[in-house]
């Protein structure tokens, strides 16, 4: 009959195997160390080795594209049916923190609320229409107010260049701000 408990070599319990990680590597298919003791190694190495490991990850990071990568890679998984399901889980689990979230947003930016649902409203009327992006030509556009005090006055830009737009103007904004301290 099979053996079903291990000693566990770091703190010296007998466990049973289901308290060992598998490891291919090891003659009875388990780690030597049980899983508490693996999480306390783990912890420590890293601890003790953390610049180490901070590299590697920016070294790894730069190689796989840098930034421009990693947004294209979340914004595939955010579209595909399984990065769609776990927002829908994501919004079952926490529907009231979410629609909180977003009442407290709609209160802190009123004037912002109100340009959106004023484009909204003349778009259902008809009053403006919807333009291809200013920049790239792209048809399926979102609405960019450069003064929400004037909110049919839009300019239609894509996705990738509405947000672009706002970076920068993010970064030109922040420039001001260490230029005043």
């Amino acid at each position: 009959m099979e053996n079903k408990t291990k000693k566990c070599k770091y703190c010296g319990e007998v466990k049973p195997l289901s308290e060992f990680s598998i490891s291919k590597g090891m003659r009875d298919g388990h780690l030597n160390k049980c899983k508490v003791c693996h999480r306390a190694y783990v912890k420590e190495h890293y601890k003790a080795n953390r610049e180490k490991y901070l590299q590697r990850s920016k070294e790894a990071y730069r190689a796989e594209g840098g930034r421009e990568a990693s947004v294209k890679a979340g914004r595939k998984y955010s579209n595909s049916p399984k990065g769609k399901a776990a927002k829908r889980r994501y919004y079952e689990k926490n529907r009231e923190k979410v629609r909180e979230y977003n009442r407290k947003w709609r209160r802190e930016h009123r004037l912002q609320t109100r340009a959106h649902c004023a484009v909204y409203r003349a778009l259902l009327r008809g009053d403006i229409e919807k333009k291809p992006c200013e920049v790239c030509g792209e048809v399926k556009v979102e609405a960019h107010h450069e003064d929400y005090n004037k909110p049919l006055d839009v300019k239609w830009l894509c996705n990738k260049h509405h947000k672009k737009l706002h970076r920068k103007k993010k970064n030109v904004f922040e420039k001001r701000l260490d230029k005043t301290n």
